[in-house]
């Protein structure tokens, strides 16, 4: 299935399940919300509510305004802004994704984890194989184009993270896509030093570091190498795979 038609049918699915809940009751930390606030999430239909609509209560959300199951009515258009337009406002996902563990929602009925799961298993689909084109010129145009490949893969992986999920079945799955544009994504990530290696780095901590030293990666990307001997940029592959046997020494 393409990936954008399944991250949609895995929003779709999140309107579904959720759709009993509502923020009928909602309220608000008189010090940190106002009626305006609150009036803002509720003028008009869920879908229709604005990443500027909502920015407010994703920041503040269950700790000072409304309750978990206000949250619950949210989170379809909280996650489907995320998705598609990279944020909730002037805000990152981060803030509304860190809520999660507040909740304990593991504790959730299993319909709604699953449903969270199936969104974040198709978001991440839809990243790893997302097209790009890269525009020659200077080299440090190109540095920077294949840079930001690495942030645009870190960026969801470390708010995914945010709600205590185990990242590597979704590790594993980048490592089961035949899309090209998975495995350039993949050798962007390895060549980004600033990202992951160093120890202030931002990816340091995460449990993705041991899985980029391990076999699989380096079958994945060596494999790719040799059975596409006129795939375009065969020397930025070349150059992820002797990074890697270098960070596996």
């Amino acid at each position: 299935m393409n990936t954008r038609i399944a991250l949609l049918d895995s929003i779709e699915t999140l309107y579904r399940v959720f759709v009993n809940y509502s923020a009928e009751d909602m309220f608000g930390c008189p010090h940190c919300v106002t009626a305006e606030h609150i009036q803002r999430t509720q003028a008009k239909p869920l879908r229709e509510l604005t990443g500027e609509d909502l920015s407010h209560y994703a920041f503040n959300a269950i700790t000072t305004m409304g309750t978990e199951d206000n949250f619950r009515f949210f989170l379809p258009r909280l996650l489907e802004l995320f998705a598609l337009e990279g944020g909730i406002g002037r805000y990152d996902a981060e803030p509304v994704i860190g809520k999660l563990p507040y909740t304990h929602w593991e504790r959730w009925d299993r319909i709604e984890r699953e449903a969270i799961m199936n969104f974040f298993h198709a978001l991440l689909r839809e990243v790893f194989e997302k097209e790009f084109i890269i525009e020659m010129g200077s080299d440090k145009s190109l540095r920077n184009q294949w840079e930001s490949l690495g942030w645009a893969i870190y960026e969801p992986l470390t708010i995914i993270e945010r709600a205590e999920i185990d990242l590597v079945p979704f590790l594993t799955e980048w490592l089961e896509s035949t899309s090209p544009f998975a495995v350039y994504r993949l050798a962007a990530f390895l060549l980004n030093d600033d990202l992951i290696y160093k120890d202030d780095a931002p990816g340091y901590d995460l449990p993705i570091i041991n899985w980029l030293k391990s076999d699989p990666v380096y079958r994945y990307l060596e494999t790719y190498l040799f059975t596409h001997s006129d795939a375009p940029f065969r020397d930025k592959l070349t150059e992820a795979i002797a990074h890697l046997c270098a960070v596996r020494a």
